[in-house]
């Protein structure tokens, strides 16, 4: 459970580790399950060019940075116990094998509850951005799925769909979308995997 300093800070993200310092001696602690157990700290995000994406029929993208340089803002308990229950009744989530909208079961049971909030989706969007690519919601938006492991992991995924900036000028009201991306966020206390696939739906004019 997350706890809070006399500032109001959080501190910690899991039950009964609020008082804890942060150790940089992560011995014990399992990987993230997607590394496979190799410690790939810190793989920079790939090149992603928009005019690359758009040719592309399907596009596979992942990098990997540590868990403290993620941003995900929420820096007090309050803010964040705001936030997820905002977020969690609008997502799946599924905590130990059982689903829930309760954000003391996140708190509880999640190395970074955070990550179960719309902000693990910041990054991913934010690097599609500065590519020149708008991803966004679709017609009808499809929930994001949360599930988090017993081991305390948490694993995120969310299907948008994605439109090309314009090089000059805005985009147009109404421009139909040229495809569909699955973001994917995979945390441990150590390691944030961040995951895209694009996938083209609509061909280049």
């Amino acid at each position: 459970m997350s706890s809070t300093g006399s500032d109001g800070v959080v501190q910690g993200m899991r039950e009964g580790e609020g008082d804890e310092e942060e150790d940089d001696d992560d011995a014990g602690e399992p990987p993230v399950v997607v590394l496979g157990g190799a410690a790939m700290w810190d793989r920079p995000p790939p090149d992603l060019d928009a005019t690359d994406a758009a040719a592309a029929d399907r596009m596979e993208l992942e990098w990997v940075t540590r868990a403290v340089t993620y941003e995900l803002g929420m820096r007090t308990r309050a803010a964040l116990l705001r936030q997820l229950r905002v977020d969690l009744p609008r997502s799946v989530v599924v905590v130990r094998g059982q689903p829930t909208e309760d954000a003391r079961e996140v708190l509880r049971w999640a190395c970074e509850p955070r990550m179960c909030t719309q902000a693990a989706l910041a990054t991913p969007v934010e690097f599609l951005l500065r590519a020149g690519l708008l991803a966004h919601e679709p017609a009808a938006p499809e929930p994001m799925r949360v599930v988090v492991e017993a081991s305390g992991q948490v694993h995120v995924e969310k299907w948008m769909e994605w439109t090309p900036l314009p090089t000059t000028g805005l985009l147009r009201a109404g421009a139909p979308p040229r495809g569909r991306v699955r973001i994917t966020v995979a945390a441990d206390a150590r390691a944030v995997v961040v995951g895209l696939e694009l996938r083209r739906t609509r061909r280049a004019p």
